[in-house]
């Protein structure tokens, strides 16, 4: 397992600077499942790369579930989260944002953003 400290600090610039510590500790968290889907799907693990959104796991077998499988589960915790005060969608999209209760927030920010990842940069 390699660790990507600027990765890791991209990820909390990108995604909420004021709430840094709960950003690493999902990030945390989406690894773990990383590697849970990998031995769920029973895929050889060759290599994890840590590094916030930007993370990446290697392994053996063409699942293309495994890479998905992570940002689909934090979106889906962020939403079974959010309680029933609203925010803008410039709130949102906003890293130096303020709110009430951050970690749905943050769970949705940091799915969505792995997902836009995993897209444009086609792993």
């Amino acid at each position: 397992m390699f660790l990507d400290i600027i990765g890791i600090l991209l990820t909390i610039l990108i995604v909420s600077p004021k709430y840094s510590g709960q950003v690493f500790s999902i990030c945390i968290i989406a690894n773990l499942l990383d590697i849970f889907a990998a031995m769920v799907f029973n895929s050889q693990i060759t290599e994890v790369i840590s590094g916030g959104i930007f993370s990446s796991i290697n392994y053996y077998g063409g699942n293309i579930v495994v890479p998905y499988f992570s940002p689909l589960v934090l979106i889906l915790i962020g939403l079974g989260l959010k309680s029933k005060d609203t925010v803008t969608f410039w709130d949102f999209i906003n890293p130096i944002a303020t709110y009430k209760r951050p970690w749905p927030y943050l769970f949705c920010k940091v799915g969505i953003a792995r997902i836009l990842i995993l897209y444009f940069l086609g792993k």
